[in-house]
């Protein structure tokens, strides 16, 4: 039996077993600090939720058909399958805008 391994095409003695022991120990270290920071770092991506003409009336409390002439004029984006047609809330969230509020002054 030899005393040795075929490795990248070259021959690993006995001899150079600590020296890769230690490449092996390093190269774990590095993946370690590599999950670690994927660990702190990830955040899921959470699928888009996907509302319906009525839902998105049913939250800004409006007829559907105000949120139908909202998509025609472009304030919001609607997607469809066929007949189906869906919003996504994210959109829905951004379309809305801040309102200045203006001082009235008594007469």
């Amino acid at each position: 039996m030899s005393n040795s391994i075929l490795k990248d095409s070259k021959r690993i003695t006995l001899e150079d077993t600590p020296r890769e022991i230690l490449l092996i120990r390093e190269q774990l270290e590095d993946l370690k600090v590599i999950i670690m920071d994927i660990k702190q770092n990830f955040t899921p991506k959470e699928p888009e939720e996907l509302m319906s003409r009525e839902q998105v009336a049913e939250m800004f409390k409006v007829d559907p058909s105000t949120v139908h002439n909202w998509a025609i004029q472009g304030r919001i984006i609607k997607y469809g399958i066929e007949n189906t047609v869906r919003y996504k809330r994210s959109e829905i969230n951004q379309s809305l805008k801040p309102i200045k509020q203006t001082l009235r002054l008594k007469k």
